[in-house]
């Protein structure tokens, strides 16, 4: 216990060396992008006067140094200003668009999770047959397909020639709402003990969360059935089968567990990427997430917005990596802590 408490503190202390180094690249960034962010905001009939306002109670007038030292002091109080888009503080908008996200995230992470180890298990025991050979094609497919191709289909399949699931709109059907407690409708709808809620909630989720998780559910797959086939062949595996141990057992006690660490290691990058290409998968649902919030942010050049959604999905690739890395030195403990995850 004490070796993992050490290893959080470092890497803890760590992170936050790597977050003030992405804070720096994202701000001077945004700031040297062509466009006046005080002029796209007030619009081209505003003022030159209301225009120079916005200017100084941004400071951009001021040299960069100074701007990210203001902008700085405020992120650290957890003040990233205010959006030039919503015309609200942007932390707030963050509360409202972030749980939607990783409620979509979430999903799509337990559909490619244990569908890509099922698969990859099957894949494995049924080695140089037809189901192997099945779900190697659709994995080459799979990986192949960008999340945002496979968005598009299903909108055209789902939302057009079958429409047999909500395919656009927001996280509820129109008339059905919950009380907001915690901002994640699943969560929220349990809480009120609104269970019709719920589902409506789950069927919005569902093709987001499917297109977002089939080239990692595929991915991980892949890297599942490649370490089984590896590992049938290792001497205690072999051992066992000549002794008679029955192919079950030997699948789920000795051969699974060390087979599918490279998977979770792979996890956390997964999960991350997620959030990337949710930019364009939540734009297509018109998904009200942080990712369609950061896509709108950063066509209308919200300096404030897009530094803020930058940081924090940070912080969420730092927390993956972490949670992967003791994952993994826990399932195998001949892996020192801090490499379980590289």
């Amino acid at each position: 216990m004490r070796e993992y408490v050490k290893y959080f503190v470092k890497r803890i202390g760590f992170s936050i060396f790597v977050l003030i180094g992405l804070s720096i690249v994202i701000f001077f960034i945004s700031r040297v992008v062509p466009g006046d962010p005080a002029r796209i905001s007030l619009g081209p009939n505003a003022t030159e006067e209301a225009v120079q306002q916005l200017r100084t109670k941004m400071h951009l007038d001021d040299p960069l140094l100074l701007q990210y030292v203001y902008w700085m002091e405020g992120a650290v109080q957890g003040d990233f200003g205010d959006s030039l888009m919503t015309k609200r503080s942007v932390i707030e908008d963050v509360r409202e668009f972030l749980p939607a996200s990783l409620e979509l995230i979430f999903l799509a992470a337990l559909i490619h999770i244990i569908f890509g180890m099922v698969l990859g298990v099957v894949s494995a025991k049924y080695n140089g047959k037809w189901p192997d050979t099945v779900i190697r094609i659709f994995s080459y497919v799979g990986i192949a397909a960008p999340p945002f191709v496979m968005a598009v289909l299903f909108l055209l399949i789902f939302g057009y020639w079958i429409p047999i699931l909500p395919s656009i709109g927001g996280r509820l059907s129109p008339g059905i709402t919950v009380p907001t407690v915690t901002g994640f409708v699943s969560v929220d709808s349990l809480i009120s003990g609104n269970f019709h809620a719920l589902s409506d909630n789950f069927v919005h989720l569902i093709l987001p969360a499917i297109a977002l998780a089939l080239g990692n559910m595929f991915q991980e797959a892949r890297i599942t059935r490649s370490t089984m086939v590896d590992n049938s062949g290792k001497d205690y595996i072999l051992m066992m089968r000549s002794q008679g141990v029955k192919n079950g057992l030997i699948n789920r006690k000795y051969l699974f567990k060390p087979s599918v660490i490279p998977t979770i290691s792979i996890m956390a990058l997964d999960f991350s990427s997620m959030f990337c290409n949710a930019f364009l998968v939540e734009t297509i649902f018109t998904y009200p997430g942080l990712s369609r919030y950061a896509i709108n942010a950063m066509l209308r050049n919200d300096l404030n917005a897009v530094c803020a959604v930058v940081l924090i999905l940070g912080i969420i690739f730092i927390i993956a990596n972490i949670a992967v890395d003791i994952i993994v030195s826990i399932l195998d403990p001949r892996i020192s802590i801090g490499s379980g995850g590289n």
